[in-house]
């Protein structure tokens, strides 16, 4: 996977983002890290979240937080703008505007995109 060395901190990346892109960020960081020991690694363009390897994170965006999940199907919800599909795993893309948009169905995906990053495998019956 691509990556770049160094060590970077959350606030430049918020540096051109509205102020409730920040907002919404830390209610989605807030949710990942009720779910389990999320390691968030702010790196020079994206932050990612971790547990035994990279599940979630995101990109911010002037208006909106670009929020980005790894599954092992391609999920079938709509909210996702993008599905890149990795052969093994699916990338899917999803704009986080406001603290609302963070929601259960977001927990869901969290959730889901979790047993990817615990290496724990697909879930049984998903063919959706």
């Amino acid at each position: 996977m691509a990556h770049s060395c160094g060590q970077f901190e959350l606030a430049p990346l918020f540096s051109r983002s509205a102020p409730s892109v920040l907002e919404t960020y830390v209610v989605f960081e807030e949710l990942a890290r009720s779910l389990a020991p999320v390691i968030v690694i702010p790196q020079k363009t994206r932050i990612s979240f971790q547990t035994r390897t990279r599940f979630a994170g995101g990109i911010p965006k002037a208006d909106h937080f670009d929020a980005g999940f790894i599954f092992f199907r391609r999920h079938p919800s709509p909210r996702f703008y993008k599905i890149e599909d990795y052969g093994k795993w699916f990338g899917h893309r999803l704009k986080l505007f406001r603290t609302e948009d963070v929601d259960d169905e977001v927990r869901e995906f969290l959730l889901e995109a979790l047993r990817y990053g615990d290496q724990a495998g697909p879930l049984q019956n998903s063919e959706d």
